[in-house]
């Protein structure tokens, strides 16, 4: 079970390691530089890191609307998770940002390989991707039983808490 912080950048750091995407953390970025004068404008970014060969942000902290708005139009790509509160929508965000492929349905488990009609099952809410090594990761808000961690462990699941109850 891997354990990920509610708040903080900690959550968006695990996230961005477990799909495998190499970042960079409080990256100062000249944003604008005056010609006659020695008047500059740098911000500092949470994490950055390349999408698609784009410069992009993640944005923890809150740089603010007008902020934001300069580094797009210079052409980056921002994304501003400072006021989600919610850590599942916070993966979802971050997964969809770095273009990885997730499923944030509930997921239905067979208890066994018989068919449906002669099994139990299970149904869990939760964040279904993939890591870089093609290891499938379930992220749940919920606290789940050791039972259930075992279960989902053999079926081929890691498990990342993302501890809301």
């Amino acid at each position: 079970v891997l354990e990920a912080s509610q708040k903080g950048p900690e959550l968006v750091e695990m996230v961005l390691n477990l799909t495998g995407r190499s970042f960079s953390k409080n990256v100062e970025i000249p944003v604008y530089q005056g010609q006659k004068t020695q008047f500059s404008l740098v911000v500092k970014a949470d994490f950055f890191l390349y999408v698609d060969g784009r410069e992009s942000i993640i944005d923890h902290s809150g740089l603010g609307e007008e902020t934001i708005s300069l580094l797009r139009d210079q052409g980056m790509q921002v994304l501003s998770i400072h006021s989600e509160k919610d850590p599942y929508l916070t993966v979802s965000r971050i997964l969809e940002f770095v273009g990885v492929k997730f499923d944030s349905n509930p997921h239905p488990f067979m208890a066994s390989s018989r068919g449906e009609s002669r099994n139990v099952k299970m149904t869990i809410p939760g964040i279904v991707f993939q890591d870089n090594h093609g290891q499938n990761i379930f992220a749940s808000h919920l606290k789940l039983p050791d039972e259930i961690v075992g279960f989902l462990y053999k079926k081929g699941y890691k498990i990342l808490n993302l501890g809301l109850s």
